[in-house]
């Protein structure tokens, strides 16, 4: 039932997004705590630039933006097709894997995120 909403969910938090983006609000907790950005800085301005295909350009300002979006789409298309437990299945299997991977991933955005002047 909670993926029934999902592609409801995105939408809405996409929306918001860009109303805060036009208004130039960030609501980053982390960057406000301590003046330099997290590992999700810059995915909403990613994501703006992604829509207007400038893909090197979205990829300055963060570079989980493209495998988001990939995950975003999968996983909108087997909402779709009523087979999302097979993301929940395959997640449970490599569960390890998967969180030390992503936690790699999170380090090296970081450090990227810390050196990049688009974001301040």
């Amino acid at each position: 039932m909670k993926s029934k909403y999902f592609i409801i969910d995105i939408f809405i938090l996409g929306v918001v997004s860009l109303i805060l983006n036009s208004f130039n609000i960030r609501v980053c907790i982390f960057y406000h705590l301590f003046k330099i950005p997290c590992p999700g800085c810059g995915l909403t301005r990613g994501f703006i630039e992604l829509s207007h295909f400038h893909i090197l350009k979205s990829l300055r300002y963060n570079i989980l933006c493209i495998p988001i979006l990939c995950f975003v789409i999968l996983y909108s298309i087997l909402v779709i097709l009523k087979k999302e437990y097979l993301i929940s299945d395959f997640l449970n299997e490599h569960k390890a894997i998967i969180i030390a991977l992503c936690s790699l991933l999170m380090i090296i955005v970081f450090i990227i995120n810390i050196n990049n002047p688009l974001l301040y």
